[in-house]
């Protein structure tokens, strides 16, 4: 209370007039001079606030009401705790009132909770002590719950991270220091994960809750906090809310396969008069197409598609009225080129000297165009260029006359558009086109920048952050250039914070893709020594060097400041691409990438100066010793906590989108989740590292085959990821004389198994990853993940597996603790049925 406010009494119930607010207080005195402290655990706390809880809710209206919480300091402790609690009420069905608490909570925020401990530990064993003297009694379990990374806070973080993905949370930060300093510092008050918002607040610890007007910038940050919370959760239709947006990925490129499932839950569960009119540009340029065509069956759709005249769509529509729409935009098409002519100065001058010139160029244009804007626009652009180099009326007629009439082939206008470059230009154009087609991200044109460098640059280049300017100066470069160097076939696009460079169509794609073109456009056989993938690799690590933010862990770049850890997988993406035909270069990349993480995660795990790692040129092959001194220099030999020598507190074992982080967790087991087989493979060639890092209480194998990662839906829902390795993967780790019937203790949604029962158990979440039945094999999708799936298990009964195995199949794909009941499957019943349980 601030001037005798209470500001959840007096200024929150008119900013959010809806809710209905209640305050709820325990005593979290470490040691309070005047009054005992509490006895009660935070277990025991957390108990007390579930059957308070319940106690205001005795309706069956007031049961199903969303909860957002709300707390300071230990407080947020207390509600971490209750939800783990009342999570298990919910799973196992023990309780439903107090189960119902975790399942209708929405949101949290907190207010400088310590979420890995406090240093300021031992000023509470003094305050304790001078507590004792004046006959009071402090409570030194909750001292003991302060240390830092005490094993109760990391049992708490662990469990609470499991059932926490479907919850939006926000963490509040202290800026001002108290007498004794920084209370909660800042890698302590924040949670791990890619949508937890976080705030910063002016005010110390004891103050940073407490608020006398709306005035006040704490305030409005924390209410607004609240309102994102309540607006993400509660402003979708009920239709998405209860199906669709449940198992998206928010801030992900949606895949066919989960747009047609999205579509199709919003179809089937239409509320009346509702209809749909759906217009779908370019439908050539999307695989597989003729899946398309299921939505007709629904009669609330209509579905407006175009496309080039190719013989699948005429046959496929053949049964639907449709227009050849170039026959209809001649005039269109004639309005476009004069009033290009119009804002053209050049052109339009051309019109005095010659007054039939604009009318010469529409005869010529709509003679040749088909109806295709796109070869419009280009012609247009190539007379453009003309004007520019002094062309005169009659030259520029004549190379209007001399366009082809097709884009693509080796006489179309793509090949008259680059054969007007410089030999040198279409080398470099080339390297362009090839990283493009070799990508495995969205390319900025930053990165591409990046990518041209000399290839010793992401070894020598520090780990700074990089300036704004920078970034708009190298941005707008590599667009000049790539209009230079490639003819106007690629081209940015997006906001000018996060632009894309992509084809300008998908005919230039597949032009820019065929060989036999490029032989001809740089009269030789003999260039293909350029690796476009090995490239954006280098490239991508110069990103992370200088990208992603080093001097904490809020991304705070106006520019290219995605979280590290998205920018982590772009590598690792991009080295599964490269190291296919670069498998030494690749792995030298990768063992850089670990040296950078170390470092750009040190003020989150490390509470001790660190060192940023060395600038030096590429030795020209890996050196995977630098995987074992790598931690001990960055580190300089401190962990996060107690383990082995080598793989104690490897920055792995705090990603976020993980429900499990064992602590021996190393970068081996991230190269195996990545299907970084090459680079497995090389370094299981050093008895170091086998002895070391391949041997562990969590085993590889189990990365490989076990769904390890959650998906983040648009409402905030969870869904496991079946992610399992290639076949080639799981050969590389089997031929090691890794066990398949290794037991261990796997994720929170299973229970105690071996790797090869936990991935039978999950067979049914990598062939149907969404619950909609049993897989269609017809179908080319379903079928790839059934032989990579097969792959596997065959894989593993060669390697020892035991083909008697029985193991439970588990029909939830939501995160949380483990049901009580389980589908009971033979092993034979998984690998040749493969989950169709209808088969049985």
């Amino acid at each position: 209370m601030q001037r005798n406010v209470c500001w959840p009494r007096d200024l929150l119930k008119d900013d959010a007039p809806t809710c209905r607010i209640f305050t709820w207080g325990y005593d979290s005195s470490v040691a309070n001079i005047t009054q005992a402290a509490s006895h009660a655990t935070i277990f025991g706390h957390s108990e007390s606030l579930l059957q308070d809880i319940c106690l205001s809710r005795t309706s069956k209206d007031e049961a199903e009401r969303p909860l957002v919480f709300v707390g300071h300091s230990l407080g947020g402790l207390v509600i971490k705790e209750a939800l783990i609690r009342s999570s298990e009420y919910y799973f196992n069905e023990q309780d439903e009132e107090l189960g119902a608490v975790y399942a209708c909570t929405k949101g949290i925020v907190f207010l400088g909770t310590p979420h890995r401990g406090s240093e300021l530990t031992p000023y509470g064993h003094i305050v304790a002590k001078v507590a004792k003297l004046l006959l009071r009694n402090p409570n030194d379990k909750l001292i003991s719950l302060l240390e830092t990374e005490s094993p109760i806070l990391e049992r708490q973080r662990r469990s609470f991270a499991s059932i926490s993905k479907d919850i939006g949370l926000a963490c509040v930060i202290e800026e001002l220091p108290t007498a004794l300093g920084i209370v909660v510092p800042e890698w302590s008050a924040t949670i791990d994960g890619f949508n937890v918002k976080y705030q910063q607040v002016p005010a110390n610890h004891m103050d940073m809750c407490k608020f006398a007007t709306r005035e006040e910038i704490g305030y409005k940050r924390v209410v607004f906090l609240l309102k994102n919370i309540l607006k993400r959760k509660f402003h979708a239709k009920p239709i998405f809310r209860q199906k669709v947006t449940r198992t998206f990925n928010y801030g992900k490129t949606w895949s066919w396969e989960e747009l047609k499932m999205a579509l199709q839950a919003v179809l089937e569960e239409k509320p009346p008069n509702f209809e749909l009119i759906f217009f779908v540009d370019g439908l050539d340029e999307y695989r597989p197409m003729e899946k398309f065509p299921q939505v007709f069956r629904f009669d609330n759709v209509k579905v407006v598609v175009s496309s080039r005249p190719l013989l699948i769509f005429r046959d496929t529509f053949r049964p639907f009225p449709s227009i050849a729409l170039h026959t209809l935009t001649a005039n269109d098409i004639s309005s476009y080129v004069a009033d290009r002519l119009a804002n053209n100065e050049g052109l339009a001058q051309l019109t005095v000297l010659r007054p039939s010139f604009e009318e010469d160029v529409k005869k010529e244009i709509l003679g040749k165009a088909d109806g295709v804007f796109l070869w419009v626009r280009l012609v247009l652009d190539l007379l453009t260029q003309g004007l520019r180099d002094g062309d005169t009326v009659d030259e520029l007629l004549d190379k209007l006359r001399g366009m082809p009439k097709q884009l693509g082939g080796k006489k179309g206008l793509y090949m008259a558009m680059l054969l007007n470059l410089p030999v040198e230009y279409r080398k470099q154009g080339y390297e362009y086109f090839q990283m493009l087609q070799r990508s495995e991200v969205d390319l900025d044109p930053l990165m591409l920048s990046f990518a041209m460098e000399d290839p010793q640059v992401v070894f020598t280049t520090p780990i700074e952050r990089i300036t704004d300017a920078e970034i708009d100066i190298r941005r707008k470069r590599t667009s000049d250039r790539l209009l230079s160097r490639c003819g106007g076939l690629l081209e940015t696009r997006g906001s000018s914070w996060s632009p894309r460079i992509n084809f300008i169509h998908q005919t230039a794609k597949e032009f820019a893709g065929k060989r036999s073109n490029w032989e001809h456009l740089l009269q030789t056989g003999d260039f293909t020594n350029f690796d476009g993938a090995l490239a954006l690799l280098r490239a991508s690590v110069v990103m992370l060097k200088r990208t992603a933010p080093i001097d904490g862990i809020i991304p705070h770049l106006r520019n290219g400041g995605e979280s590290r850890w998205k920018r982590l997988q772009v590598c690792l993406r991009c080295a599964r691409a490269a190291e296919s035909l670069s498998a030494g270069p690749t792995a030298e990349l990768l063992l850089l990438v670990d040296k950078t993480m170390f470092y750009l995660e040190r003020p989150r795990l490390y509470q001790h100066p660190t060192s940023p790692p060395s600038q030096q040129r590429s030795s020209g092959a890996p050196n995977f010793d630098e995987l074992l001194s790598n931690y001990q220099m960055t580190t300089h030999g401190g962990t996060i906590r107690r383990g082995t020598q080598y793989v104690a507190g490897h920055w792995s074992v705090v990603e976020p989108s993980e429900i499990v982080n064992p602590g021996d967790k190393n970068f081996i087991a991230v190269a195996v989740q990545s299907n970084l087989d090459a680079f497995v493979g090389l370094a299981s060639k050093n008895k170091r590292i086998v002895d070391s890092l391949f041997h562990t209480d969590y085993p590889l194998l189990a990365y490989a085959l076990v769904p390890h990662r959650v998906r983040d839906s648009v409402a905030g829902a969870s869904m496991l990821e079946g992610n399992p390795s290639l076949p080639e993967m799981t050969r590389v780790l089997l031929e090691l004389g890794l066990d398949p019937n290794q037991r261990y203790d796997g994720p929170s949604y299973l229970p105690p198994c071996t790797v090869w029962e936990g991935f039978l158990a999950n067979g049914d979440l990598i062939l149907d990853p969404w619950l909609e039945g049993p897989p269609d094999y017809s179908k080319e999708a379903d079928n790839d993940a059934y032989r990579i799936w097969l792959a596997n298990a065959r894989l593993l009964v060669q390697h020892g597996a035991d083909p008697n195995a029985i193991c439970i199949i588990r029909r939830q794909k939501t995160l949380g603790p483990p049901p009580k009941k389980y589908d009971r499957r033979s092993a034979l019943y998984c690998v040749i049925l493969g989950g169709k349980v209808e088969a049985g």
